[in-house]
């Protein structure tokens, strides 16, 4: 029997490689494994919040299927994303923009001349 738990973490884990993934879950307040769900398919994850429904918060990836699932499930469960998650979309939202100000900052080095001398204050 599982312990109703209020904050719980989904995430997505491969046993071995070239194994399908299945989603294990967390509770974020004892820091244990509570469950490995066969899939991460959103199903799974809604037939277990189904019987588990008191759960307030869930931290999670950016996985749509587990944010589907907790909407159909229980809307008023609030999602957050997990810390590696929320780095992750960080750096992929630095990433673009350094990307995006690339290109304007080699017009900028290549279509303005140089000073020879140091400009005086």
């Amino acid at each position: 029997m599982i312990e109703q738990p209020k904050v719980l973490s989904v995430d997505e884990r491969a046993c071995r490689k070239d194994v399908s993934h299945r989603t294990v879950l967390i509770d974020m307040e004892t820091s244990r494994q509570i469950d490995l769900l066969p899939s991460r398919e959103g199903a799974d994850l809604k037939k277990w919040l189904t019987e588990y429904s008191e759960v307030e918060i869930v931290t999670k990836d950016r996985a749509s299927s587990s944010s589907s699932a907790i909407d159909e499930v229980c809307s008023n469960i609030v999602q957050v994303a997990d810390r590696f998650h929320l780095l992750m979309n960080l750096s992929d939202a630095l990433d673009k923009y350094f990307k995006s100000i690339n290109l304007k900052i080699k017009v900028e080095r290549y279509c303005f001349p140089k000073f020879e001398e140091e400009p005086v204050y």
